[in-house]
């Protein structure tokens, strides 16, 4: 049995795909493999085989966009981490992702000066949290409010909306941040 090549990155360095057009049959097998997928909304696509051997093989028409598009793997599969309105905005993207990674696994990542003060008092908070443990909040407006400048880089937006997964720096150092999203699913349904 044949195996694909090794990557000799796999694990030492940020690994990004970008889903800029069809990516089919066996070429499908690397975006897959890597730490993040972004995919272009209306151009990019991945699937092992395309509509026509759906068609063959199932009898089903298909489209491209439901079988291998954003809609398969940025809502359905969870495949694709972040969706890109075009070629420049992927790419926009892919640099602001790498711009919160380390370069390689022995370092820290990247951190920038900030006029930002990580021990603010943040005023509104109260009104952001309510009182009640089971009442739903949208924990999208905590986040802005403890990042730096209030930027977060999130991914998988669309798979899973009561989880929030993503990057932000504070103090000028970006940790990653995974936190339940109680207004995607009340907390009652959690």
């Amino acid at each position: 049995m044949a195996l694909p090549c090794p990557d000799i990155g796999f694990r030492i360095i940020p690994q990004i795909a970008l889903l800029m057009g069809p990516c089919l049959g066996g070429q499908a097998y690397h975006p897959i493999m890597q730490d993040f997928i972004i995919q272009c909304r209306k151009t990019g696509f991945m699937a092992i085989a395309g509509p026509a051997s759906v068609k063959t093989q199932t009898g089903e028409d298909i489209s491209m966009e439901e079988l291998c598009g954003v809609t398969a793997h940025a809502v359905k599969s969870g495949s694709t981490h972040v969706v890109a309105e075009d070629d420049k905005d992927c790419m926009d993207k892919a640099k602001a992702l790498l711009a919160l990674l380390p370069s390689n696994n022995k370092e820290c990542p990247p951190r920038i000066p900030t006029d930002d003060d990580p021990d603010r008092i943040i005023p509104d908070f109260e009104n952001i949290v309510p009182a009640q443990p089971f009442k739903a909040f949208d924990m999208h407006l905590v986040i802005a409010r403890l990042v730096d400048n209030g930027y977060f880089y999130e991914i998988m937006k669309t798979f899973a909306r009561n989880v929030i997964v993503g990057f932000g720096r504070s103090a000028g150092a970006p940790p990653a941040s995974w936190r339940a999203n109680p207004h995607g699913l009340p907390a009652h349904r959690l």
